[in-house]
């Protein structure tokens, strides 16, 4: 649990020190967390779909279904998957998506979170409003 990245609150830390308290044999925090995190990051062995259901959110607007998934990697990594295309394009098909927003997040050399987008869309004129958004976006 580290306070500052942000995944953790003060009220987070309040009942870990009580747990600690109640079970002082566990592993310290910082092993626990590191773990946890290590299990969340790891995608090996995850097809496509497996890896865009594992952290994903849909919201329907205008009638458009977007499904925005969290992947964990970088997304050069993810752009050389074996078939992707095709495997996004089944994964849209198969749950009615309009558009599939990938989210990738990885850790740079300073263990900082870095974020990238990539957006999968069949809909050339719906695609193109989504990217000139994004474009002209100056935060998140």
């Amino acid at each position: 649990m580290d306070l500052k990245i942000g995944k953790a609150t003060p009220k987070d830390s309040k009942y870990v020190e009580k747990l600690e308290v109640l079970f002082p044999d566990l592993p310290k925090r910082n092993d626990i967390f590191g773990s946890l995190q290590k299990a969340k990051f790891d995608v090996s062995g995850l097809t496509t779909e497996q890896m865009l259901r594992k952290d994903q959110k849909t919201i329907y607007r205008q009638g458009v279904k977007v499904a925005i998934s969290a992947i964990y990697m970088d997304l050069e990594a993810f752009l050389q998957r074996s078939n992707l295309l095709a495997d996004l394009h089944a994964f849209c098909q198969a749950h009615s998506y309009d558009v599939l927003v990938a989210m990738t997040i990885f850790f740079n050399t300073h263990n900082e979170p870095v974020r990238q987008l990539a957006i999968f869309c069949p809909h050339v004129a719906l695609q193109t409003t989504i990217c000139e958004v994004l474009e002209r976006s100056h935060s998140p």
